[in-house]
C-alpha cells in the first residue's frame, strides 16, 4: 500500500530522541506539542479523539526507509462486557487481548530518507488500556519503535449496555476516520481498511456525502456508497456486514430514557423504514424529531443512534450519541 505522508516543518522538540549507533536501523521519534500524545495517557472520556506526529528517518550510511507501521493492541478486547454479578476475575479478564494494524505502508521517493506523519484516532469506549507502537523499517530488515499506552476506566462498565459518543468525520482524505464499528466504538480510516478484511469485518456504518451537503449513514452493502467510495468496491472489500436502520420514533427524551436491549428491539421494530433500507434519509441535527435512528448488526446487535451535531472544525463531521446492547 503506497500513501503520499503529510511533511510539516520540524519546527517542535523530538521526543524520546536518541542517537543510534551504526547497524541499528532506522530513527524514529515522537514530535512533541501540547496538542499531541506522546507518552503514557489516562483518558477520562470515551471515544475522545487524539492525535500524535511520528518522524522517521533513514540512519546516516545506512539502508534507506522502506515501511512505516502503526498498530494497537486492545487489552482487553474493545468490545463492552457484561460484568458478572460474582466471579469477576479482573487478573483473567486482562489476559485476554487484541491487535489491530492501522497504517502498513511502503514508502517511496524522498520518503525512503525521512517522513513525517500526523495520525488522529479515537480511543477505545471500555475499560482498558490500549498500547499504540509506531514502527519504521529500512530496505535491509532493521527496525525501531515507538508507542505509547492510553487507560480508561468507563463508569458504565457495570450496565447491561455500552453507551458513547463518537465522531465520524466526512471522508475527504484516506486519512478520514469515516467508517464505524457500533459494537466497540472504534472508527476506521481509508488506509485501515484496504485489503485488510480482519478490520473490514468490524465495520457497521459508514459516512456518506449526498447532494447538496446532505450527509447519511450507511451499511457497507449500500449501492451509493459503493458507487461513490472505490474503498467499498466488491475488489477491496469482498465480504461485508450488513446493518439494518430504521427511523425511530424516538424524540431526543425517548432515546435518553431507552436503556434495556428490550426498548431498542421495540425501537426498531416500531421504526420506519428510511426510502432506500441500506442507508438512513439525510440526517438532521434540529428539531426533536428524525434525530433518532434504530439499527440492528449483522450479529443481531439492536442499539440507537442520536445524531447530535454537524461541527465542522477542523473538519466536517458527524457527532453522534450511540447506544447498543452488550
Amino acid at each position: 500500500m503506497r500513501l503520499s505522508l503529510l511533511l510539516f516543518l520540524l519546527a517542535f522538540v523530538l521526543l524520546s530522541s536518541c542517537e543510534l549507533g551504526p547497524g541499528s536501523g532506522p530513527r524514529i521519534d515522537f514530535v512533541g506539542s501540547s496538542r499531541l500524545i506522546s507518552s503514557d495517557r489516562i483518558i477520562s472520556v470515551p471515544g475522545d479523539t487524539f492525535s500524535t506526529r511520528i518522524f522517521a528517518e533513514k540512519n546516516d550510511d545506512e539502508a534507506e526507509l522502506n515501511r512505516l507501521r502503526i498498530e494497537v493492541n486492545y487489552t482487553p478486547p474493545p468490545n463492552p462486557f457484561i460484568y458478572p454479578a460474582t466471579g469477576y476475575d479482573p487478573v483473567e479478564r486482562y489476559k485476554e487481548n487484541t491487535t489491530l494494524i492501522y497504517l502498513d505502508t511502503v514508502l517511496t521517493g524522498k520518503q525512503r530518507q525521512s517522513v513525517a506523519f500526523q495520525f488522529t484516532t479515537n480511543t477505545r469506549t471500555t475499560s482498558g488500556r490500549e498500547r499504540w507502537t509506531f514502527t519504521a523499517f529500512d530496505a535491509e530488515g532493521k527496525q525501531n519503535s515507538r508507542s505509547f499506552q492510553l487507560k480508561l476506566r468507563n463508569i458504565d462498565s457495570t450496565l447491561t449496555y455500552h453507551r458513547y459518543s463518537v465522531l465520524l468525520p466526512a471522508p475527504t482524505t484516506r486519512y478520514s476516520r469515516s467508517s464505524l464499528a457500533l459494537l466497540p466504538g472504534l472508527t476506521f480510516p481509508p488506509n485501515a481498511l484496504r485489503s485488510r478484511p480482519e478490520n473490514q469485518a468490524l465495520v457497521d456504518l459508514a459516512y456518506l456525502p449526498l447532494a447538496n451537503g446532505d450527509r447519511a449513514l450507511a451499511s457497507p452493502n449500500d449501492e451509493q456508497l459503493i458507487r461513490v467510495n472505490s474503498l467499498f468496491s466488491a475488489g477491496n472489500w469482498p465480504s461485508r456486514r450488513v446493518t439494518q436502520l430504521r427511523r425511530s420514533t424516538l424524540d431526543s427524551a425517548g432515546f435518553a430514557t431507552s436503556t434495556t436491549t428490550e426498548a431498542f428491539q421495540q425501537a426498531f421494530n416500531g421504526g420506519v423504514l428510511p426510502v432506500v433500507p441500506t442507508r438512513t434519509d439525510p440526517l438532521v441535527a434540529r428539531g426533536t424529531t428524525q434525530r433518532v435512528f434504530a439499527f440492528r448488526t449483522a450479529d443481531e446487535k439492536y442499539g440507537l443512534i442520536f445524531i447530535q451535531s454537524f461541527p465542522t472544525v477542523p473538519t466536517a463531521a458527524i457527532k453522534m450519541q450511540v447506544r447498543i446492547m452488550k
